[in-house]
């Protein structure tokens, strides 16, 4: 397993995550 990958995708997903929810937040509001 590529540490360099593992460290990106620990930081990645919670902010794509939040991008999305914030996206599906606006849309719905």
């Amino acid at each position: 397993m590529n540490i360099a990958l593992l460290i990106t995708t620990i930081i990645t997903c919670p902010v794509l995550t939040g991008i999305i929810a914030n996206y599906l937040y606006d849309k719905f509001k």
